[in-house]
């Protein structure tokens, strides 16, 4: 059901009983009528939520928009009763998008009586988001006169994407906001107490204390403090400091702090979060999504295409190299491998700065796959992958050596905590040469050189007469002067 803060009901339709409840709840009105109860999978393959969000069992009820009929672009709108907005409140509430082709799930805000625009965006998700309930704490700043919330869902191209929502409540306390950032998801750390916003003091500010501010915002993860940025000064009060939360919590409020505004801090130590949203190869697989391809990536607020192999090993992995036919050449600078290059669907390479960015948050393994000239093909898995940060010359974190084509990687001149260099970087550790000038000109984590170079030059049926160590070369297997015909490096997360 949905609720709002001190537990009223907030419905959609009749209730279950007879129809002895109303039309529709007293906050919200179905101002298309195609928004309808439901309660498990809904009737479109499965794709809608197993369960409600409330009591997760199908005693529960959620409201959805149904995929199967109507049209692509085809909207549904539920429209709140007006709110008095003399005081700063939260509105909060849970989502959920799931299927093929999901479409638009909008926010709004609008002045009560203008029935002539939607009002300010304040709130949007597409496409696919995971087979679960997600969460969402939106602020909404105290102003003059009534405002209502429009709930507005619009339909994808697929009739495999449906969209629900369920507990819609409002805040008066302990909710937080993020200010003075880019987007949504970044900024100075606000919380609202006693009907106004006030900072968070930066001491003792760290990873767990930024992942609940996140959490309650709705999202799953939070960047590393230590790679924060500043996001200004705020002004007015100082509620909480000396956070010292268990990256547990579900609200900040729960975490033990000082009291409320009980600081020795001015605003020039505000604490400041970016928080993201994730959903990867691996989920996708999950989902049920079986077939290999480029698939968008989500970071909300930002999304990429990644080439998802669904294939090898179980599936859901993410390919952040691949080489097969020489198309794409590899001898790039620094800034072109920390960046990525190259097609999604052939020859391309992921880029350092993602690669970094996806093996930070979760963890990872690492698997290549390499097929040589006569049709052979060997594999090495590696049970933990990491890369570094650029600060750190993208250095490599790699241990726990599998498969059948021997450990070039982490044995007898280890890349393994090495940085990665490139043509126009030289982090090698060789007291003479420039391994990436020196050894086939492409990005790696040279040692002094290395037994692998799987960026180099790529060499066409050489066989054991290639130049030495010039081309993309897996020692343990074919040996110095052997070019591989291909080879793709995949990651997913293990848990």
């Amino acid at each position: 059901m949905f609720h709002n803060s001190t537990g009223t009901g907030l419905g959609g339709q009749h209730t279950p009983t007879s129809n002895t409840g109303p039309p529709h709840d007293n906050m919200f009105h179905n101002s298309t009528g195609i928004h309808v109860w439901g309660s498990q999978h809904t009737p479109t393959s499965n794709t809608g939520p197993p369960h409600d969000n409330t009591f997760r069992n199908s005693t529960g009820k959620y409201m959805y928009v149904e995929a199967s009929g109507g049209t692509a672009g085809d909207t549904a709108r539920l429209i709140s009763a007006p709110l008095n907005m003399e005081n700063n409140i939260c509105l909060n509430f849970n989502y959920h998008m799931y299927g093929t082709q999901v479409g638009i799930l909008n926010v709004y805000t609008k002045q009560r009586g203008n029935n002539n625009t939607l009002g300010e965006a304040i709130f949007s998700r597409s496409d696919f988001q995971g087979d679960h309930w997600k969460f969402s704490e939106l602020a909404l700043p105290k102003r003059e006169g009534f405002l209502q919330i429009v709930f507005e869902t619009v339909r994808g191209s697929g009739a495999y994407g449906d969209i629900a929502i369920d507990d819609v409540g409002i805040i008066t306390d302990a909710c937080v906001r993020l200010s003075g950032g880019n987007t949504s998801a970044e900024g100075r750390v606000e919380v609202l107490h006693y009907g106004e916003w006030g900072t968070v003091c930066n001491d003792r500010w760290g990873d767990e204390d930024a992942q609940v501010v996140c959490r309650q915002l709705g999202y799953r993860y939070a960047r590393p403090v230590s790679s924060q940025r500043s996001f200004g000064r705020g002004g007015g009060h100082i509620w909480m400091d000396q956070l010292a939360c268990t990256g547990n919590e579900s609200r900040l409020a729960d975490c033990p702090h000082n009291g409320w505004a009980d600081h020795d801090c001015a605003h020039d130590e505000d604490a400041s979060v970016s928080c993201y949203d994730y959903t990867g190869c691996d989920e996708y697989r999950a989902s049920g999504r079986t077939a290999s391809g480029v698939y968008t990536m989500f970071f909300y607020p930002d999304r990429i295409g990644v080439y998802c192999d669904m294939d090898t090993a179980e599936g859901g992995w993410t390919v952040i190299q691949r080489r097969q036919d020489g198309s794409v050449p590899f001898n790039r600078n620094w800034e072109e491998y920390k960046l990525g290059f190259g097609d999604k669907k052939g020859e391309f390479w992921l880029g350092n700065e993602m690669i970094h960015f996806l093996t930070n948050f979760k963890k990872h393994q690492l698997r290549i796959d390499m097929e040589d000239w006569g049709g052979n093909k060997r594999f090495a898995m590696y049970s933990t992958f990491r890369v570094s940060g650029e600060s750190d010359g993208y250095r490599l974190h790699l241990s726990g050596y599998s498969g059948d084509a021997g450990d070039s990687m982490t044995g007898p001149n280890s890349n393994n905590g090495y940085r990665f260099s490139t043509v126009d970087r030289d982090n090698d550790i060789h007291p003479s040469l420039h391994c990436s000038q020196k050894r086939g000109q492409g990005g790696w984590w040279y040692v002094r050189c290395g037994n692998s170079y799987l960026n180099g030059r790529y060499l066409v049926n050489c066989g054991n007469s290639c130049p030495g160590e010039q081309g993309v070369m897996w020692y343990k297997w074919r040996g110095w002067t052997y070019s591989l015909k291909s080879v793709s490096m995949k990651i997913r997360p293990y848990y």
